[in-house]
C-alpha cells in the first residue's frame, strides 16, 4: 500500500465526505445483516457453480463451495468493510469496494440459489444475452 492511499493525519474532510462514509458503512453493515439472515442462517448442502458447458473446447472445472460457509464469509467481510468504512472510509477506494461488496452479495446469492443442486453461469449468462438482445424479426 502506498503513502498515498492513506490520509494523513490532520487531513481535513468536508462534511459531505463525512456523511457518504458513514452512509456507506451503515450499508455495508445492514448488508451483512441482510445476507446472514437470507442466504447464511439455514442454508444447507454445497453449491456447484458449473463454469462452463460440456461441449466447450476449453474445460473449466466446476466450483463446488459449501453454501452457508460461502455466505457466512461474504457477511464477515461485509461487516469488516463496514467497521473500516465507519472508523476511518477508504478514501479514494470507497467506490471500487463498493463494487467489489456488491458482487460478493450476488456471488451469495447464486450459491444460496445453488445450494444443494447446480447452476451453470454460462448458461445463465447465454439465456440473459438471448433475451435481452433484440433478435430479427422473421419477414
Amino acid at each position: 500500500m502506498t503513502a498515498s492511499a492513506i490520509p494523513a493525519p490532520g487531513v481535513v474532510r468536508t462534511r459531505r465526505e463525512v456523511r457518504r462514509a458513514r452512509v456507506l458503512g451503515i450499508v455495508y453493515l445492514l448488508l451483512a445483516l441482510a445476507v446472514l439472515f437470507i442466504f447464511a442462517i439455514g442454508t444447507e448442502g454445497n453449491a456447484t457453480l458449473e463454469l462452463a458447458r460440456p461441449d466447450d473446447r476449453f474445460g473449466i472445472p466446476a466450483l463446488t463451495l459449501p453454501a452457508a460457509a460461502a455466505a457466512y464469509a461474504v457477511v464477515a467481510l461485509l461487516v469488516a468493510a463496514g467497521t473500516v468504512q465507519l472508523l476511518r472510509g477508504f478514501g479514494r477506494w470507497t467506490n471500487r469496494v463498493l463494487a467489489a461488496l456488491l458482487l460478493l452479495v450476488v456471488f451469495s446469492f447464486l450459491t444460496w440459489a445453488a445450494a444443494g443442486t447446480s447452476l451453470s453461469l454460462v448458461g445463465m449468462l447465454r439465456t440473459s444475452l438471448s433475451l435481452g438482445c433484440p433478435s430479427p424479426s422473421a419477414p
